[in-house]
């Protein structure tokens, strides 16, 4: 049985094996970039006019597996898309290229700050070094130029990355289903989120800052208090691929102070090559303290 409130969006024949890691809109909800690994895209959604704004591999950038996670600038001007490796910087309206960074480390996750002038990336090693290390960078959002390193790990690496609402606080997930939140102002880690055994794809803030969703590559997602003291889990029905990793992909996550949506591509199925979007009533989650 699905949940209730499924949407269906079947891909066009353009973008058929399309896998978008996650999206980004222009302010006004005109516009929606994404990239899949072999291209990165512009689509005009008024005119339904979609353009290719550069290949999925920009020099060094996205050599070894594409590039594939994009931010958009507060002022629609710029596009940051991050990839196996590295990170680019092009105009979001002809797609030139402004910047390149990180061409030595695998990018997981990018995000934007709330005030526009950083951006946050969950790092890893370059190729087979991916898994042995880790690091959370914050850039100057205009440039791509480093600002400072937030956490590094051994033996791990950062796979997701979101700001609080306030931009005072990070949330980090790992490649080991690791989660947490560190303090922007002093460094320190505030929380620590047990509860996932698998990579973390997605993290982000409730837009009150009072709770983070997590979601994994087994398909399954949780709900926290930010405070790391509660957490519930979305119960996917059907839908949850629990010990069948990656049979759907969790491309993107939406919390509000009442309900979460989930966004999916199923890899098999009846739904395969469609986008599936499931939203649950917060209240119709049940809470399991930990």
């Amino acid at each position: 049985r699905r949940p209730p409130r499924s949407t269906l969006f079947p891909y066009t024949t353009l973008f058929r094996s399309l896998q978008a890691a996650n999206f980004a809109w222009s302010r006004d909800g005109s516009l929606l970039y994404f990239a899949n690994g072999t291209q990165i895209v512009r689509w005009d959604l008024r005119r339904n006019r979609v353009r290719i704004l550069a290949p999925g591999i920009i020099g060094a950038a996205g050599l070894y597996s594409g590039l594939w996670y994009v931010v958009l600038s507060r002022d629609g001007r710029r596009l940051a898309v991050g990839g196996l490796p590295g990170i680019v910087l092009l105009d979001a309206s002809t797609g030139h290229l402004l910047a390149t960074t990180a061409l030595n480390r695998s990018i997981s996750w990018l995000a934007l700050s709330p005030d526009g002038s950083q951006i946050a990336a969950a790092e890893g090693g370059a190729g087979s070094a991916l898994v042995n290390e880790g690091w959370i960078a914050l850039l100057d959002a205009h440039t791509l130029a480093p600002r400072r390193t937030v956490a590094r790990v051994s033996g791990n690496w950062f796979t997701a990355v979101a700001f609080s609402p306030d931009g005072s606080r990070l949330a980090y997930g790992g490649g080991d289903g690791s989660a947490g939140v560190y303090s922007l102002r002093t460094g320190e880690q505030l929380v620590s989120l047990p509860g996932h055994t698998t990579s973390i794809w997605q993290i982000v803030f409730s837009q009150d800052g009072q709770n983070v969703v997590t979601a994994a590559s087994d398909g399954t997602a949780l709900i926290w208090r930010a405070t790391g003291d509660e957490r519930s889990a979305i119960d996917l029905a059907g839908f949850n691929a629990a010990g069948a990793a990656n049979v759907y992909y969790i491309s993107n996550l939406q919390l509000s102070s009442d309900r979460a949506t989930v966004r999916f591509a199923p890899t098999r199925g009846p739904d395969r090559r469609r986008m599936v979007v499931e939203s649950f009533s917060l209240g119709e989650i049940g809470r399991a303290h930990v």
